[in-house]
């Protein structure tokens, strides 16, 4: 993890901490400004973004947390390198944890005035409440998380005067985002349904990146028994459909053997794809999973035709599993082998003593029966870990994998092998 700190020279630096020893820390959350306006991780690399206006964002930090005895703080603005999609990755992933093990979120309202000092006369603090209750922070996607996450949450305004706490402000904070009062103070979030959680994050914005536009799998595209790389590009496509670019295996990787538009529409965070044969088919099929806002008011399936180049849906139906959102990893096999490719669900613990679940979903029901259920024996792994299939043990018998990417104790990223599941 990176974290800021003030310098002998009084000047704010990044310090890097690897392994499980991070030190007591505060974060900001904030909503951003213009890209060219935040003080970016090369900035501070190199020394520069004094002039940004952003820069004073950096400045509150640091004097709240020395005001509160605490030497580091986290910004997301610059404390990740953006340029690297793999670090951005893992800091999307990471960001629950972080925000729930800071000392003390301050949350930093640029569009919240007091013109003044806090409760200086009735209008003004009649003004800012107004502001407070209409403020860009409550609609934005990743602001859900920061005001449920941490143990402690401030609220300051644009002149960093100290408006309330999340303790105080409950009853008001509750009113505006319809997030239940016990969520906000500390329940865990698996005592809450999945509808109700959904409705808190229903017409928030997020800022997209590039990184949330493509999926990846891997599949024997042309026969020739190496595995092909597929590339899902979601968004931001020129056809405006969900595309396909599948990198061949035997060039290392080097060369485009298919580059197509599909019979999808453009998709987002809401899908998810993998790869198997639904009819033993000679092409590999494309498996879009709609997780949430769907007509069947269940996770969908949907599967492109690997013969058609996928221009043509084989099979799209509604599944007996409910909706489900990102604490849920998606993968194809056929797990019973009967030759229907089977759809394996693991559902994410978010909480240090619950079990993280496996569904299976019968494919020769067309996704209609669950064939299993069964715990995982892995603890709080949303955001830490990442679940695939594959036949390890070479028993005939498919075996789970769980690669956990941060906060290990080997200071690497392991690989945990589930067999006879």
């Amino acid at each position: 993890m990176r974290l800021l700190t003030v310098a002998n020279d009084g000047e704010l630096r990044l310090a890097d901490f690897v392994g499980d020893y991070i030190p007591p820390y505060t974060i900001l959350s904030h909503t951003w400004g213009k890209d060219s306006e935040e003080v970016t991780f090369q900035d501070m690399a190199e020394g520069k973004g004094k002039n940004k206006l952003g820069y004073q964002k950096l400045r509150f930090c640091e004097k709240q947390s020395a005001n509160d005895n605490i030497q580091f703080f986290w910004i997301d603005t610059c404390c990740i390198d953006k340029t690297s999609s793999a670090e951005l990755s893992e800091a999307i992933n990471s960001m629950y944890h972080w925000y729930r093990d800071a000392d003390k979120c301050y949350v930093y309202l640029s569009d919240v005035s007091i013109n003044g000092s806090v409760g200086s006369s009735l209008f003004s603090q009649q003004t800012w409440e107004t502001a407070f209750r209409e403020s860009r922070w409550f609609t934005r996607g990743w602001t859900l998380q920061e005001l449920v996450a941490p143990s402690c949450v401030e609220f300051y305004s644009l002149e960093g005067e100290r408006l309330g706490d999340r303790a105080s402000m409950i009853q008001e904070i509750e009113d505006i985002t319809g997030i239940n009062m016990e969520a906000l103070q500390g329940s865990p979030l698996s005592r809450f349904g999945f509808e109700e959680r959904m409705s808190w994050a229903r017409g928030r914005e997020t800022k997209l990146t590039t990184a949330t536009h493509y999926d990846f799998a891997l599949a024997d595209w042309d026969g020739d028994k190496v595995l092909d790389l597929i590339v899902i590009k979601k968004g931001s496509t020129d056809t405006k459909t969900t595309e396909v670019y599948i990198l061949s295996g035997a060039s290392n990787f080097q060369d485009i053997i298919l580059q197509t538009r599909t019979a999808l529409h453009e998709t987002d965070d809401t899908w998810a794809f993998s790869m198997g044969r639904w009819n033993a088919g000679r092409k590999p099929d494309l498996f879009a999973i709609k997780k949430s806002s769907t007509g069947t008011n269940s996770t969908e399936v949907h599967i492109l035709s690997g013969a058609s180049g996928f221009q043509k849906f084989i099979l799209q139906t509604g599944t007996c599993l409910h909706e489900t959102d990102d604490a849920f990893d998606f993968a194809v096999a056929d797990w019973n082998a009967d030759g229907c490719p089977d759809l394996v669900v693991v559902w994410k613990s978010n909480d240090s003593d619950r079990y993280s679940l496996l569904h299976v979903l019968s494919g020769a029901s067309t996704y209609q029966d669950f064939m299993l259920h069964a715990e995982i024996p892995l603890l709080d792994t949303l955001g830490m870990y990442e679940f695939m299939v594959t036949e390890w043990t070479r028993n005939g018998r498919l075996d789970l994998v769980g690669v956990r990417k941060s906060e290990t104790g080997t200071n690497s990223t392991e690989v945990h092998i589930m067999t006879g599941l």
